[in-house]
C-alpha cells in the first residue's frame, strides 16, 4: 500500500508511524470534506484552481531549501475568501491540503529532510485569519507523514494572535524563527532557488503548473 509505505519512510520504527496512520485515518473519517466528498483534485474541484492559482499556498518541486528540505510557502494575505465566490474555510484548507498531499507524493522528497514552511504574513490583515480555517488546518497536526524542519515566518505583524503559536506542538513552536523581511530568506535558501517575489531569480509560473497538473490528473483517471 503506497499510503502505508509512506509513513513508514517518513518513521522507519513500524509502531511510531502506525500510530500516525491511525491519526491520519481518523482525521479522514472526522472530515470527510478534506478527501472523500469530492476528490482532492484539480481536475474535479473548479474551487481548489480558484484558490491556488493566486498562489495562496505554492510548492514548486524545484524550491528546496540549503538543508534539502522541501519549500511549501503559505502567503497569509493571500488568503481572502471575501474575494472569492462561493469559496469558503473548508475550501481553502483543501486547498492547502491539496499542496501538502503533492509534496508528500514526489518522487524526488527526501523522507529524512522533510518539508520547510515559509509563511509569509507580509500586508496581512484579520480577514486573512478566518478562525474557522485555523482550526481546520489544526487538526491535521500529526497526521501527515511529514517532518517539519522550520517555519519560517516572514513579516509578522505586531497584532498576529499569539493564540496561533498554541495550536503547534511544543516540538514545532521550538522551530519558528522570526523573520523581519523576505530578504533573510536568503540565509536558508539558495538566490537561484528562492522565488522571484520573495528576492530570489527561480520564476515559477502557477498557471502553467496548474494546466500540467490538472492534465496528469486526467491521464491518470482515465
Amino acid at each position: 500500500d503506497d499510503e502505508l509505505g509512506r509513513y513508514l519512510r517518513w518513521k522507519p520504527d513500524v509502531n511510531r508511524a502506525a500510530e500516525r496512520f491511525r491519526a491520519y485515518q481518523t482525521f479522514r473519517r472526522e472530515n470527510p470534506y478534506v478527501f472523500d466528498d469530492k476528490p482532492l483534485l484539480l481536475s474535479q474541484d473548479p474551487k481548489l484552481t480558484f484558490l491556488l492559482q493566486n498562489g495562496m499556498a505554492i510548492a514548486p518541486e524545484e524550491l528546496v531549501a540549503k538543508d534539502g528540505s522541501a519549500v511549501v510557502i503559505l502567503r497569509a494575505a493571500k488568503c481572502d475568501l471575501s474575494a472569492h465566490y462561493d469559496c469558503n474555510e473548508e475550501d481553502a484548507s483543501r486547498a492547502i491540503f491539496y499542496v501538502l498531499q503533492r509534496v508528500v507524493e514526489r518522487k524526488t522528497l527526501d523522507w529524512l529532510k522533510g518539508i520547510t514552511f515559509v509563511l509569509d504574513l507580509v500586508g496581512v490583515a484579520n480577514r486573512n485569519f478566518p478562525k474557522r480555517l485555523v482550526n481546520l488546518l489544526s487538526k491535521a497536526r500529526g497526521c501527515f507523514p511529514l517532518r517539519v524542519q522550520a517555519i519560517h515566518a516572514v513579516g509578522m505583524p505586531w497584532w498576529y494572535p499569539v493564540g496561533q503559536r498554541k495550536m503547534l506542538s511544543e516540538k514545532l513552536r521550538a522551530r519558528i524563527h522570526f523573520l523581519r523581511d523576505k530578504t533573510a530568506l536568503l540565509e536558508f535558501i539558495e538566490k537561484d532557488r528562492l522565488l522571484e517575489e520573495d528576492g530570489g531569480i527561480y520564476n515559477f509560473d502557477m498557471q502553467s503548473w496548474i494546466s500540467s497538473t490538472v492534465l496528469e490528473e486526467v491521464e491518470q483517471l482515465e
